[in-house]
């Protein structure tokens, strides 16, 4: 698993993480305060190699443009 901020520089980690791994089985947001070591909100992935699908909350579309402002 792997926990992110939901901000630019958390995505473009993520997006990072992607690259090696490849796509997560799992992609979830959590809100603000929700997870102690985020108070501005988080993204999570985790990847299962026993997974059978992937659940995914979140477009990783969207992952790949937030990490974009990251690199501006």
């Amino acid at each position: 698993m792997l926990t992110v901020t939901s901000g630019p520089v958390g995505a473009l980690i993520l997006v990072g993480e992607c690259a090696r791994r490849g796509l997560p089985t799992s992609l979830e947001s959590r809100n603000a305060g929700e997870v102690p070591e985020f108070p501005e909100g988080a993204i999570e992935a985790r990847w299962d190699a026993n997974a059978r699908t992937r659940k995914l909350a979140l477009p990783f579309r969207d992952i790949v443009e937030l990490a974009r402002y990251a690199l501006a």
